[in-house]
């Protein structure tokens, strides 16, 4: 699970806030104060959920008779027109979906105070993922109960999911009588009314006020931490929230990125033209390969006539070339690397005459003329030193005081 860090906002929020942080579900915490500037730090890795005061904002409900999501948006502002003291152009809705009787649970807030929380958050590098108000926090009860959660001189009365107000504790009773008056006939009409201490100054003298109420009051003897019971009675799902429409993550997205658009749409364009080049270009080495492979073939070919079936023609040609050479010049005993070997002998020899010369099956045979019987000792002992192949000599003979001689040189594999 994803920690989940709230902040809780006052209307007059200074150089702190009040903060809580939960790691796992269900679990309760305490709250505490936090400083502005650490807000980023205690927020990193963690699913944002800021909780702004009913007082700053109005819960309101209106009656539309379709369920079209669409139409609902556009109409509830003009229903509720007559009740707003500002010009529908400068508020902000989000609605609920409808009851079961037509009923629109809706939020209004000014564009004004929604951008100054933002500002606020975001200049302390904090965006947050919900926004909602702390009156859709209170716990709902299953059975025809309402909450009153009282906090200094404030008091907030859930009369619903996402219904409800906030009020100044001396008109709380005035409040409720007028509430409890609009639910006498319908269904909604409350049998008990559960009072939340959290920080209250009197809450005994007020329920002393409440007993005029055909109401059951219970009250929690302890004062809780109320952004705690906040954070508990949050239903995500179900809770209104503020950053839905122009202020919604998927538009803010919208907003950053419209300037890229032109950008995007170029690049895009020169990724598919890339691409188209890279495709012509695909196709033209394939021919070229093709058209090499086959001039490799005729190339075989024509070196080794004898040559009927190519299978791989870069190794058939090495082996052909190898025979070319007269054996098999990976082992060393090829006619051209038994010359490179013994040239250097051959070249130092005084007076040697190199008559005739032949090569089969890694053997070379030389017949030579030289000054005496001691040169060509020596010879046939550097050409062992130099070349490390093995030397015989098959005949030696005097004539014109020269001695002629037949040598037999083979490689070390022979």
């Amino acid at each position: 699970m994803q920690p989940k860090f709230y902040i809780r906002l006052a209307s007059d929020s200074g150089a702190a806030v009040r903060t809580l942080r939960v790691v796992e579900a269900g679990a309760q915490g305490v709250s505490s104060e936090m400083p502005l500037t650490e807000l980023a730090a205690a927020a990193n890795g963690c699913r944002v959920i800021v909780i702004v005061p009913a007082t700053d904002l109005l819960l309101m409900s209106a009656t539309v008779p379709s369920r079209n999501r669409q139409r609902i948006l556009s109409a509830v502002p003009y229903l509720l027109e007559d009740q707003l003291a500002s010009d529908v152009e400068q508020l902000h809705f989000v609605v609920d979906a409808p009851d079961a009787a037509g009923q629109v649970a809706t939020l209004v807030v000014e564009h004004q105070k929604m951008q100054q929380w933002l500002e606020l958050l975001r200049a302390h590098d904090v965006e947050p993922h919900m926004i909602v108000a702390d009156l859709c926090c209170l716990p709902v009860a299953d059975t025809p109960e309402w909450s009153l959660l009282l906090e200094g001189e404030t008091a907030l009365v859930s009369t619903g999911r996402n219904q409800g107000f906030a009020v100044d504790v001396d008109n709380l009773v005035v409040m409720l009588r007028s509430a409890l008056q609009a639910r006498e006939q319908g269904a909604g009409a409350p049998e008990q009314l559960r009072l939340i201490n959290a920080g209250a100054s009197d809450d005994l003298a007020l329920v002393a006020q409440l007993s005029e109420f055909d109401l059951v009051v219970s009250r929690d003897d302890e004062v809780v931490d109320a952004l705690a019971l906040l954070a508990q009675g949050l239903d995500e799902k179900q809770a209104l929230n503020l950053l839905h429409g122009p202020y919604s993550r998927r538009d803010q997205v919208g907003k950053l990125l419209r300037p890229w658009r032109a950008a995007a749409a170029m690049l895009a364009a020169l990724l598919l033209l890339s691409g188209g080049m890279t495709v012509v270009d695909y196709f033209e080495l394939s021919r070229q390969q093709v058209a090499l492979k086959k001039h490799i073939e005729q190339t075989y070919l024509a070196a080794c006539p004898g040559a009927k079936r190519i299978v791989n023609p870069k190794a058939q040609m090495e082996q052909c070339l190898k025979k070319l050479r007269g054996g098999d010049s990976a082992g060393g005993d090829g006619l051209l690397t038994m010359l490179s070997s013994v040239g250097d002998a051959l070249k130092a020899a005084s007076g040697l005459q190199l008559q005739r010369m032949s090569y089969r099956n890694g053997q070379l045979d030389m017949a030579l003329a030289i000054s005496d019987i001691q040169g060509l000792d020596q010879l046939k002992q550097r050409i062992i030193k130099d070349a490390g192949v093995q030397v015989e000599i098959l005949s030696a003979t005097s004539r014109d005081n020269r001695i002629e001689a037949r040598l037999q040189l083979k490689g070390k594999e022979a």
